[in-house]
Order: C-alpha cells, then structure tokens, then sequence
C-alpha cells in the first residue's frame, strides 16, 4: 500500500523492436495490481507499423487503468542502435513530464523488461531522499555504504530501469546524455549538480532484469519501418 501522501506514477519507456519478445513489454507490471494508489503511464516509440506491436502492453495498461501515448523520432537511420541513447531520453521525458502534469510527488522509472520487487514502492519511499534505486544485480554497480539505515544501502549511480525520482528533481532536471557518459551515470551527475545530492540505492530491493547484453547482440529485429 503506497502512503497517502504520496503519489507515484509509475513509467516505461520501449521502443519497437522489444515487441520481438512481447514479455519484454510488461514485465515492469509484474505487481502492478498489487501496488494500490499507483498510476501507470508509458510513453511507447513507434515506427510506419503503429502500435500493433505494442498490443501486449496496450492490452496490460489498459487491465490496470493505465495509460500510454506514442511518439515517432525518424532520425534518418535504418536500424534503431544508432541514436539509442536519444530515443531513451524522449522516452523518459515523456514519463517525466507526465508525472509533473499529474502533480505526482514521484516518478517510478521502470525498464519495460524488468520485472521489479513486489515491494518497490514501499521499500523505495522508505529511503526519503530526492533520488532512489533499486538493486539490479545484472549491472553489477556498487558503492559506499549509507550507514544511516537499518537495511542495505549503498551511494552510486543506477539504471533508470529501476530508480524513484521526486517531483522536484524532475522539475529541474531531464534526461539526457553526452560528455563521455551514457543516459544513466549523466542524469546521476546532473541530480548532483543540481544539488540534490547523490542516488541512494537499496539492495534488498532487487529488480531482475533480462541478461544483459549489446542491444546488436540480442537477436532483436532492429530495423525501422518507415511508410512505403
């Protein structure tokens, strides 16, 4: 049960090719009908073929009452790789600037093909700082020590597949990338500047996410469609 203080929109982002394996889609709903009082958004990449790939996740939002919209970005390439970090960025503008809309006091980033603690909201809120992530074990990220808590804590930055966020960061900051860093460690620095301190993550709340791998590794058919 999520506090009645709080209100946590819950947000994916995906782009075309995950619909090669429709449980990469919703697997981050996992628990969602489990987690009372949060709302679910996600902001779905599409290409010349629409959502009909995307049916799986529309069809799970819509279980849970949630929502979605769909944003084309046709950078002139063939396969998706290319401008990957770009896409992820709108993706996840999207998701933040629906949760400042909403006036939610947090945002839950999720990757759509990790399914999360079933506890996640109730273990993440727990920590009450600006920036807060679950473990993801695959990723094998570490840090200090927060010796402030009575369970595991760590300093580092996280994956976004796995990170709660309060309104007030997103009010100020967005996600990017550049300057050598990738989407994730670059938003972390921006918090930091910022001066809403660093990424607080929690390690008895563990996210399994799908093996990691080179998105060109995967299988997945990147090809963008585009109208004939």
């Amino acid at each position: 049960m999520i506090p009645a203080e709080s209100r946590v929109l819950v947000g994916t982002t995906c782009a075309p090719y995950k619909a090669d394996d429709p449980s990469e889609l919703t697997k981050w709903l996992t628990h969602a009908t489990d987690w009372t009082g949060a709302e679910f958004f996600a902001a779905i990449e599409t290409d010349a073929r629409g959502l009909d790939p995307m049916q799986p996740l529309c069809e799970r939002l819509t279980q849970v009452q949630g929502s979605w919209i769909e944003f084309r970005y046709d950078c002139g390439e063939d396969t998706d790789p290319w401008n990957r970090l770009t896409r992820i960025c709108v993706g996840r503008n999207f998701v933040a600037q629906e949760a400042v809309k909403r006036n939610a006091t947090h945002a839950l980033f999720l990757d759509s093909d990790l399914v999360p603690d079933a506890l996640s909201i109730e273990k993440l809120l727990e920590l009450d700082v600006p920036v807060a992530g679950g473990d993801v074990p695959s990723y094998c990220l570490s840090g200090p020590a927060a010796e402030r808590y009575e369970f595991p804590v760590q300093e580092h930055w996280n994956t976004a597949g796995y990170l709660l966020v309060k309104i007030g960061v997103l009010n100020r900051v967005r996600w990017g990338w550049g300057d050598g860093l990738t989407d994730d460690p670059w938003f972390a620095r921006a918090v930091e500047q910022a001066g809403f301190g660093k990424t607080f993550v929690r390690k008895d709340c563990i996210g399994v996410h799908v093996p990691l791998a080179p998105v060109t590794e995967r299988g997945h058919d990147l090809a963008y469609r585009r109208e004939p």
